[in-house]
């Protein structure tokens, strides 16, 4: 029988349980400058492909990672936008020694996907550009 480390887990089968209590913590998470329909259809999404536990992995994987030794070489693009937290560009330089392109948005939040898509399609093209 396999066993699991239910502490790790928690919160994710809490949420996958309870599509109210689901809808609850996306609206927490969701509650600034974010339409309606926007997080109704993430909501949908996550609940009905069933992506809730694995999406949650991740801040449990972040959390217990081990720091790399040595900063990556893969070419990498970052972009901030105004209303999301703001990297600094030093402490990106540390983890990673091949920054092709690095852009900052006077407009825009931490989905500037959703919020301004032109802007992030934009920023996506340009760095996919320089590894032709």
């Amino acid at each position: 029988m396999t066993h699991f480390n239910l502490n790790n887990h928690t919160i994710a089968y809490a949420l996958t349980d309870s599509p109210a209590g689901w809808l609850g913590w996306i609206c927490q998470i969701f509650r600034d400058g974010i339409d309606d329909e926007f997080v109704l259809t993430n909501a949908t999404l996550y609940w009905v492909t069933e992506t809730i536990a694995s999406a949650a992995r991740i801040y449990y994987e972040n959390a217990h990672a081990v720091a790399p030794t040595e900063p990556t070489i893969t070419p990498i693009g970052l972009a901030t936008f105004r209303d999301d937290s703001h990297a600094f560009r030093t402490l990106a330089e540390r983890a990673h020694k091949n920054i092709v392109q690095w852009t900052e948005y006077d407009q825009g939040n931490h989905y500037a996907a959703h919020t301004v898509p032109d802007l992030w399609v934009n920023d996506v093209q340009k760095f996919f550009r320089t590894l032709r």
